[in-house]
């Protein structure tokens, strides 16, 4: 099991998915997060996330049951699928809500 330390900064999930430059949006709302997720988040979204919660990438994609082929596909392609979209978001607010707990 991998343990997630972030530094003591606030963290976000739009700042765990790499942020304006890379999500060309800023959501406020769970409502915002609707079109980002449809269209597909960028697959370096991955790569941020993985590097800010110090988490291997393949730990992280077989937590979220994406296999790790289809993965390397989708970063060849540059977008996630609209389901893997939704579980990198659901991932990255989940943390974001425990580090405000924590």
């Amino acid at each position: 099991m991998t343990t997630i330390r972030i530094n003591r900064t606030p963290v976000s999930a739009f700042t765990l998915l790499d942020g304006a430059e890379v999500l060309h949006a800023r959501p406020r709302t769970v409502m915002d997060w609707i079109p980002l997720v449809r269209r597909g988040l960028p697959a370096t979204s991955v790569e941020a996330i993985s590097r800010l919660t110090r988490t291997a990438q393949s730990d992280l994609v077989r937590a979220l049951a994406i296999p790790e082929r289809t993965l390397a596909r989708r970063k060849r392609e540059g977008l996630l699928s609209a389901e893997e979209s939704a579980k990198f978001v659901r991932f990255a607010r989940v943390v974001e809500l425990a580090e405000e707990v924590f």
